[in-house]
């Protein structure tokens, strides 16, 4: 299977992502913006075990996997704390993007 459709996707994904974190970093509080992130991320679940569920094909499930998923996710969370500071502070929209891609 051919990856590259995948990435700009993901590009276009974190783009979006970075644009809309700083423009709303000005408008509400970075631990108010908390329970709106975690309604998205509920759409995003339900829209993709719907989606699996009519796709052939066997979900992997240990209990590891759970728990790094686990903790994938508070450090998540924490980042995403990190990173309204960062935009409430006027951090450049330039410094935050490649900041999200890992470099």
């Amino acid at each position: 299977m051919n990856w590259t459709p995948y990435l700009f996707l993901s590009i276009i994904s974190l783009v979006t992502y970075n644009l809309l974190q700083k423009i709303s970093a000005s408008k509400i509080g970075t631990l108010s913006a908390i329970p709106f992130l975690a309604i998205g991320i509920i759409i995003v679940t339900v829209a993709s075990y719907t989606t699996q569920r009519f796709l052939p094909r066997e979900e992997l499930f240990t209990y590891n996997g759970a728990l790094l998923a686990v903790g994938v996710g508070l450090f998540w969370g924490i980042a995403q704390i990190f990173v309204y500071l960062m935009y409430k502070n006027n951090a450049p929209l330039s410094i935050g993007f490649p900041l999200l891609l890992g470099g």
